[in-house]
């Protein structure tokens, strides 16, 4: 009798290992697969020159003279898009590279870009222009600058309060923008 209710110990605890780690490993599948769910298909440009560069206020120079030039108002919210592209991709690059509190700079005048992105897209639908177009490719890139970021908030030590505020920012923004365009 005692090696009947043993064994049916041993055979419950057995199956009982066995669902746990069945269990674990399914969860574990659920969370890859939400990670290559929320693969965003928006590729940030390269920025060129980054703001640890000697030079970088020439380059802030001409991005200034080039978005006063430019009348046409599409035209000119999607490259105010484009310079907070490029300044979020600044930002990653320089924090990778160590350069925490110059890469949290960068990702302030990404995040005013964006604001001035967010003021034009309102604009435009005030105006009753193509808002919408341009409102989409708004949302993505929030939802990619929120990707890029959280994998580098891993990597950061010093600035992640900083990095944080700005996948917030620009998650607030993305969803103005995308309730905008839905009414």
């Amino acid at each position: 009798m005692k090696k009947v209710v043993n064994m049916l110990l041993i055979v419950t605890c057995f199956i009982v290992l066995l669902t746990t780690t069945v269990i674990v490993k399914a969860e574990q599948n659920k969370e890859i697969a939400m990670e290559q769910e929320q693969d965003v298909s928006y590729v940030l440009p390269y920025p060129g020159m980054l703001p640890d560069n000697p030079l970088y206020f020439l380059k802030e120079i001409r991005d200034k003279v080039v978005g006063w030039l430019i009348t046409d108002p599409v035209r000119k919210v999607e490259y105010l898009l484009l310079m907070s592209d490029k300044r979020v991709n600044s930002a990653v690059m320089l924090i990778n590279k160590g350069e925490e509190e110059v890469g949290a700079e960068t990702l302030n005048g990404a995040m005013s870009y964006l604001e001035e992105t967010k003021g034009g897209v309102e604009r435009l639908k005030n105006d009753s222009l193509d808002y919408k177009t341009v409102g989409n490719k708004v949302v993505l890139a929030t939802k990619k600058y929120g990707q890029e970021l959280m994998k580098v908030e891993k990597n950061t030590k010093r600035v992640n309060e900083e990095v944080e505020k700005t996948i917030e920012e620009s998650k607030r923004i993305g969803e103005e923008i995308e309730g905008m365009i839905k009414e």
